[in-house]
């Protein structure tokens, strides 16, 4: 067969697996809501953030931002089994941030949108290129790229699952072929050095893609710490507000006293008799107004203290148990990398092992 007449086999091949996995990825409905808004909600030091309900009713210190589901694009291209193949790569993401996404990232609420992009582009790209590697046996060539394409859409998919984002991905592959002459397009054309060469590849990428998981976390663990030691300021804070507010109203109390104590003395002089007897009453009352005022400031303080310590604990409670939730994950992600990393490195022991035997027969053949 002419060079030409297999390009456009491949390309008829290509073509026809490629609508198969549009199909696929259009019918995955990523559950997205158009209408999904968030609130802040934000008084003085306290701050809160949550969905829009359906029957809102807006207040003064809240501000409404919408969570828009936005087209992303992504073209790149690259270059397989020493320049002989150029693989142009197609990634058209539709996506909208979660609220669980924007409570991790408050700091990027405004352009959220943006920042997902900037965060996962180098890691939806690292998803990709190691797929791309892995292929370095050539069947791909006989059955096509749907299976890679849908299997890249699929983890793109799981990885932005993993992070709070709703995504629906569609990946489309196009490979470019240069012209060699006498070149039959098998894959015993690509020999078992390129094979492992595609491997150390790969799993200098992986073992980059675990740093960055890692260091992340690390990030993500410094900011929870951050936050319960600015709870632990606001917590402070309310108390000094308290304590100046209860001596406002003792200086308060301590003036009116003294005026009241000034009347009585004009009072007594004009009838010494008689004020005297009022000014005793008045006293009377005045201290059982002050013991009352004094018996519920406190009380007022008790409940306010009671409130501020149990809000404490509830946010202590939360935080563990985000924490504990966020390691369980993370050791159910890392022990189903292992078990991928484990299936590839057999498949390619088992690809190499099949060379062996063929070149063993060939030579066998050739010596009979």
């Amino acid at each position: 067969m002419a060079q030409n007449e297999i390009e456009l086999a491949l390309k008829d091949l290509l073509t026809n697996d490629m609508g198969d996995a549009n199909v696929v990825a259009e019918s995955w409905e990523a559950g997205f809501d158009l209408n999904r808004q968030i609130v802040v909600s934000k008084i003085l030091f306290y701050k809160a953030i949550f969905l829009r309900p359906e029957h809102y009713v807006q207040r003064f210190h809240h501000t409404i931002h919408p969570l828009l589901v936005q087209d992303w694009e992504i073209i790149e291209q690259i270059e397989l089994y020493d320049g002989f193949c150029s693989m142009d790569i197609n990634l058209k993401i539709r996506f909208q941030a979660t609220l669980k996404y924007v409570e991790l990232n408050s700091n990027f609420l405004l352009e959220i949108n943006q920042h997902i992009k900037s965060v996962y582009e180098n890691q939806l790209l690292s998803i990709v290129y190691n797929e791309l590697t892995a292929i370095s046996d050539g069947a791909w060539l006989k059955k096509g790229l749907a299976n890679v394409e849908r299997k890249i859409s699929r983890y793109i998919s799981e990885t932005f699952i993993l992070h709070h984002v709703q995504a629906q991905v569609s990946c489309a592959l196009k490979p470019n072929f240069k012209e060699f002459p006498h070149i039959e397009l098998t894959k015993e054309n690509i020999n078992l050095s390129l094979a492992q060469k595609d491997f150390e590849i790969e799993n200098k990428n992986r073992q980059e893609l675990y740093r960055q998981e890692v260091e992340a976390e690390k990030n993500q663990q410094q900011q929870k710490r951050q936050l319960l030691e600015q709870l632990n300021v606001d917590l402070e804070i309310d108390r000094l507000k308290i304590a100046l507010q209860a001596e406002h109203e003792r200086l308060i109390l301590v003036e009116k006293e003294g005026m009241q104590l000034d009347y009585f003395a004009i009072e007594e002089r004009l009838c010494t008799e008689k004020v005297a007897h009022e000014n005793r009453l008045k006293e009377i009352k005045l201290d059982a107004e002050f013991k009352r005022r004094h018996a519920q400031r406190e009380a007022t303080r008790k409940e306010l203290s009671e409130a501020l310590n149990y809000r404490k604990v509830l946010t202590e409670k939360q935080l563990k148990a985000d924490i504990y939730r966020y390691e369980e994950q993370q050791k159910h992600w890392l022990a189903a990398k292992e078990r991928v990393y484990m299936q590839r490195a057999a498949f390619v022991l088992k690809q190499e092992k099949l060379q062996i035997r063929e070149k063993r027969q060939q030579l066998g053949r050739t010596a009979n």
